[in-house]
């Protein structure tokens, strides 16, 4: 298995879909993975984000975060994104934990 690394693209075996890998480096060492599904297509919704590299072409669903045991489901890199889309990703999944006090 190769190492995985953030703004990977990666397929988990027997999978349908391949995956962008949002978590860093150091966790993806823990040989946990948090990714996101990358569909053919989707409806346009603020969590979705279109993507095209030279193999990997689809939306991003943010709001579907996973985490996979990268050796146990035999996942392989396949692309990496970078770059602004990349960013704009982890502005959409970091969003997710953004914290608003409610008034009381």
């Amino acid at each position: 298995m190769n190492e995985i690394d953030q703004g990977d693209i990666i397929r988990v075996s027997g999978g349908r879909v391949p995956f962008l890998v949002v978590s860093s480096a150091i966790y993806n060492q823990s040989g946990l993975t948090v990714v996101c599904p990358v569909v053919p297509q989707a409806q346009d919704d603020a969590m979705h984000v279109h993507i095209e590299t030279g193999k990997t072409s689809g939306v991003v669903l943010c709001e579907q975060l996973a985490v996979v045991s990268a050796s146990a489901r035999g996942c392989s890199v396949r692309d990496h994104l970078s770059g602004e889309s990349f960013l704009e990703i982890i502005y959409r999944v970091q969003s997710i934990f953004d914290y608003f006090p409610h008034a009381e």
